[in-house]
């Protein structure tokens, strides 16, 4: 399973803490992502620091996914939260099938960027991801069979 790190939802993080009735006077300005398509309604907060809040788990060395509603509070007071990304929903492949798309070169893959995840804006996350590897995007064909 995933979250998409680069696809606004079109709505403010303030926005949806306030229609959770959650007060986020000091919320930062940025948009909640469109994490997938799958249970859109599902909140997770991608962010960085340790696994202490009720529903956290490491998924990198400093980053974690939090979908307790207390982190949600943290972060509309400004407490214990460093960077973080909401995303409502997620993305999931069957078994094998996410690694059987790497094999035949249908990703690219690169290194975890804490810049590129939680500082960059949305739109220029996938060229600082081509970027971090060496490839520009130009070079890459968006048909195939065509000569």
């Amino acid at each position: 399973q995933g979250i998409i790190i680069n696809r606004p939802a079109g709505i403010q993080i303030k926005e949806l803490l306030n229609d959770l009735d959650i007060d986020a006077d000091n919320v930062n300005p940025h948009e909640v992502l469109q994490g997938g398509p799958l249970r859109p309604e599902a909140g997770f907060v991608l962010h960085t620091g340790q696994p202490t809040w009720h529903s956290s788990i490491a998924v990198g060395e400093n980053v974690c996914i939090t979908t307790s509603k207390d982190i949600l509070d943290a972060i509309a007071h400004n407490e214990g939260v460093g960077r973080y990304q909401i995303a409502l929903g997620y993305a999931s492949w069957g078994k094998n099938q996410l690694e059987d798309e790497i094999a035949r070169g249908d990703w690219l893959i690169c290194d975890a960027d804490m810049d590129l995840i939680f500082n960059l804006p949305y739109d220029d996350r996938w060229d600082a991801a081509y970027k971090k590897i060496g490839v520009d995007r130009t070079w890459l064909a968006s048909e195939i069979g065509h000569a």
